[in-house]
């Protein structure tokens, strides 16, 4: 029998960003402002702010820090439970 693993889009701890939410996280988690973060990404400073806000609403956090910390929290949960499921299932 094989490990079934969580549903992420009903459990607000693995929860699921888009690509680019993802992306805008890394660059938060590297420190960088929104503005240095719309530059490496190629998008506008608006993009980066509605991604952001997408991302303390998913990840259930009040600001950048408790964001970070959520995300990569959530990460290292994903990982382990895909550790969990055995090959072919």
């Amino acid at each position: 029998m094989g490990t079934i693993r969580p549903d992420p889009t009903t459990d607000h701890e693995h929860a699921r960003l888009t690509s680019r939410e993802d992306a805008v996280m890394s660059c938060l988690l590297k420190g960088l402002l929104y503005k240095e973060a719309a530059n490496e990404l190629g998008v506008s400073y608006s993009a980066i702010h509605k991604h952001q806000h997408n991302n303390f609403r998913k990840l259930r956090a009040g600001n950048r820090t408790e964001a970070i910390l959520q995300w990569q929290n959530s990460l290292r949960r994903l990982a382990r439970a895909e550790e969990a499921v055995p090959l072919g299932v």
